[in-house]
């Protein structure tokens, strides 16, 4: 649908593709206030018949069940946002302190290129040779920049009193994906020691590369659901999760860029407590889900989200 329709009018046409529509004052009610193409267009793929011409729902599937999954999806961000903002607070500590003290006078070392590995490079708009150290660091001038410009009253204390601001401080400014990156760049040293804290903390062993892969997996993950954005179908491909990973390794799937993957990255940075509580919350959402759907299967849900059967059927 790409002209303008009346609420009645996209009632009328979800009705032409047999989409089952019990109440239509409902129905008309959630358009309002959530968009057709957030509710219809963002999830209707799961109803549609495959390779049927013009788009038709599958027998039997209802509005309701279209908006049970659209409400689904959105507690989920929600639930994942909020384990995501303890693993973003936890790695900007670590990488913070570890950063700091192998740079002892942290004259605004964390703008020294020569603080970071700079044998990394991408190719810039012209395929030209640019160092990710050194895109990282135009990235933390123009924010330090922002900050004093914006009188930040955290960052503008510091400049102002010591002439310098200390990274401990400067990195909540910083965003998650500047974090990763940030972390890519490290030198080796200070990549291994900031594994060495996270191992101290949760117990479990994690090298430095995997932390690397998990961190570029969940700034993606943020990223969705931050801006609202569908996820119960995410990929990070093609970023695979490291093989290593030992809560992936305990079950078989194909699919290890699904968001059970993702899922399986947040296991590398929360505690044994939190990540089973995120997995009991998301059990729980998956449940509720199940009660609302009829004319599909839990494992066509299961399939896109990459969940084995026996995640759900384990307690």
């Amino acid at each position: 649908m790409i002209d303008f329709k009346t609420y009645d009018e996209q009632i009328e046409i979800l009705q032409e593709r047999g989409l089952i529509i019990d109440d239509k004052e409902y129905a008309k009610f959630i358009l309002k206030v959530s968009n057709y193409y957030n509710v219809v267009n963002a999830y209707k793929d799961i109803f549609i018949q495959k390779g049927v011409t013009p788009e038709t729902y599958i027998s039997g599937a209802r509005f309701s069940e279209l908006k049970a999954l659209h409400t689904f999806d959105k507690k989920l961000r929600i639930t994942l946002s909020n384990y995501l903002i303890i693993i973003e607070r936890k790695i900007k500590s670590i990488i913070a302190y570890e950063f700091s003290k192998s740079c002892p006078n942290h004259n605004i070392d964390y703008l020294n290129i020569y603080k970071y590995n700079t044998t990394l490079a991408i190719q810039d708009a012209e395929n030209q040779p640019v160092l990710k150290a050194a895109k990282l660091i135009e990235k933390l001038e123009n924010e330090y920049t922002l900050a004093i410009d914006h009188n930040d009253e955290m960052i503008c204390h510091y400049n102002n009193k010591y002439g310098r601001v200390p990274l401990w401080v400067f990195i909540n400014k910083l965003t998650f994906g500047t974090i990763s990156k940030m972390y890519e760049v490290l030198k080796a040293p200070d990549q291994t020691n900031i594994a060495k804290s996270l191992k101290e903390i949760l117990h479990r062993n994690i090298s430095p590369k995997e932390i690397n892969n998990a961190l570029k997996i969940l700034v993606i993950l943020r990223n969705k659901t931050a801006h609202d954005q569908r996820i119960y179908d995410f990929s990070s491909s093609p970023i695979n999760v490291s093989a290593n990973n030992q809560f992936l390794r305990e079950y078989s799937i194909r699919n290890s860029s699904s968001l059970f993957g993702a899922i399986a990255c947040m296991s590398n940075f929360l505690d044994e407590e939190k990540f089973q509580s995120l997995l009991s919350e998301v059990r729980s959402l998956l449940e509720d889900l199940f009660k609302s759907l009829h004319c599909i299967t839990q494992a066509d849900i299961l399939e896109k989200m990459g969940i084995p059967i026996q995640f759900i059927t384990e307690t």
